[in-house]
């Protein structure tokens, strides 16, 4: 087999999203257990990232059920971006039935170092500490100031004349 070098991508195919504000739109929802058989499981939502620019990203991101403050904070950030309006008592293995393919919400990432195993990397990560990390599509144009919204279609105005039409 020949190997096109012409088609070879510019970046690392496998490296996480620049920091910035996306169109995250749902390609999978999962409940996972952790390796901590100990620990409950968590539901881990896969996503396509689109820019303003219309560059494209895979992301994942972890709810877990937890009475820390920030956990929570973003669960609800998560489902209010996606207009599911829940009260009360919930399992997080209710919620995934409710995030389907092609939810679209507004999400704003940043990068963070991470130790795991002894080596340090870079993490992409839903911006927790300075944003609201979740938003409705309808705050597109507010948080990237891109007042022509690319991620609205719009119609074509139609032609109502019909003088040519026999």
């Amino acid at each position: 087999m020949a190997i096109n070098l012409d088609t070879v991508p510019d970046k690392n195919p496998t490296a996480g999203a620049p920091e910035g504000t996306y169109l995250a739109t749902v390609t999978k929802t999962e409940m996972k257990q952790p390796n901590d058989l100990n620990k409950p499981m968590y539901l881990e939502v896969g996503f396509k990232l689109k820019d303003v620019d219309g560059n494209s990203y895979n992301f994942k991101d972890r709810f877990f059920e937890s009475d820390s403050s920030f956990i929570l904070f973003k669960l609800t950030r998560f489902l209010k971006a996606a207009d599911i309006q829940l009260s009360g008592s919930v399992e997080l293995k209710d919620i995934e039935k409710l995030v389907n393919p092609g939810l679209e919400v507004v999400t704003v990432l940043t990068q963070s170092e991470n130790e795991w195993n002894g080596q340090k990397r870079m993490q992409t990560e839903v911006d927790l500490f300075n944003s609201d990390c979740y938003y409705p599509v309808s705050k597109w144009a507010e948080l990237t100031g891109d007042a022509d919204d690319p991620f609205t279609e719009t119609q074509e105005p139609q032609d109502t004349d019909n003088s040519n039409n026999y």
